[in-house]
């Protein structure tokens, strides 16, 4: 669970920052499933993975 919370977290804060243009908030991209939503949770994916192997 907890690593749900953060990867949730880090796609939040990478959709916020790269994202600033779309059209909806996080919350509803989650909701929708959106291009912007998979591309944050992908990134954020990518960036545990490299923090967890340090």
């Amino acid at each position: 669970m907890q690593t749900d919370v953060r990867l949730s977290e880090a796609a939040r804060a990478i959709y916020n920052a790269c994202f600033t243009l779309a059209p909806i908030p996080f919350e509803e991209a989650r909701r929708r499933g959106t291009f912007h939503y998979q591309r944050a949770m992908a990134a954020a994916e990518k960036a545990l993975n490299q923090v967890a192997r340090v």
